[in-house]
């Protein structure tokens, strides 16, 4: 998933967790500079919510959490 922060940074990883603040853990992590010149590899990466400006989900976990599955596993509920 991507997720653009509020300081123009963005975040592009595997989503591990999520709860009702929007504070996110991601994993496997590239972070992009606000410039966009600057790559930075990241294990792991805890994003709070209220710095969250925009995320983009994958279209297939985006139907499953519209769908109401009970396929899609509790962490990225």
């Amino acid at each position: 998933m991507l997720v653009e922060l509020k300081s123009g940074e963005t975040l592009n990883g595997h989503l591990v967790n999520c709860d009702t603040w929007m504070n996110l853990t991601l994993k496997e992590v590239i972070q992009t500079s606000p410039e966009g010149d600057k790559f930075f590899r990241l294990p792991e990466c805890y994003v709070r919510g209220n710095n969250v400006c925009f995320l983009n989900l994958s279209l297939h976990i985006h139907s499953l959490l519209t769908s109401g599955s009970d396929q899609v596993p509790p962490s990225t509920r």
